[in-house]
């Protein structure tokens, strides 16, 4: 029930983040304050109070190296790099419908050849073309003490086939 001046105008009211906004570079579930000032009553009385906003950050959307896809399709011992990672997060990677997963300890992963063999194996040990997939998530700790998983936007790319002809060299004897 509103109880008060019908005269009410919300842009005479000031907020203003307690000790500053919220970071959006460090990935997790905060609680942040506000300070919600309303506009003078009939008597001249301001009144101030903290608000509690919940904040939640997610991770970025990883990137897929482009030196990783363009033009790698069809070759043996190829590797991914994802960039723009989240430390501490799981990094999922899917090529076709195979789906692999790396922890990461830095803002960089790499998925070698020998960690993408599944998908390799059905493409006669070449890395096969079509579309890539990668996205990341970290477990965070939230505000009342408990955990929830934060998920980034999913990155696509495609592996395009390598094109470059092979050079014939023969010897005639």
């Amino acid at each position: 029930n509103f109880v008060g001046s019908t005269d009410f105008n919300a842009a005479r009211t000031n907020y203003k983040w307690v000790d500053g906004a919220p970071s959006l570079s460090t990935v997790g579930s905060f609680t942040k304050y506000v300070e919600v000032e309303l506009p003078a009553d009939s008597t001249g009385v301001r009144v101030k109070q903290n608000v509690p906003v919940p904040v939640k950050v997610n991770p970025q959307a990883p990137e897929i190296a482009d030196d990783s896809v363009n033009e790698k399709g069809g070759l043996p011992n190829r590797q991914i790099v994802v960039n723009n990672v989240t430390p501490g997060a799981t990094v999922t990677l899917t090529i076709g419908t195979q789906t692999f997963t790396k922890q990461s300890t830095g803002t960089s992963v790499t998925f070698e050849s020998s960690e993408l063999k599944r998908a390799t194996d059905a493409n006669n040990g070449l890395l096969p073309t079509g579309e890539v997939t990668v996205k990341q998530e970290k477990v965070v700790t939230t505000p009342a003490g408990g955990t929830e998983t934060l998920t980034s936007a999913t990155t696509t790319k495609t592996i395009t086939k390598e094109n470059v002809a092979p050079t014939v060299n023969y010897t005639i004897k």
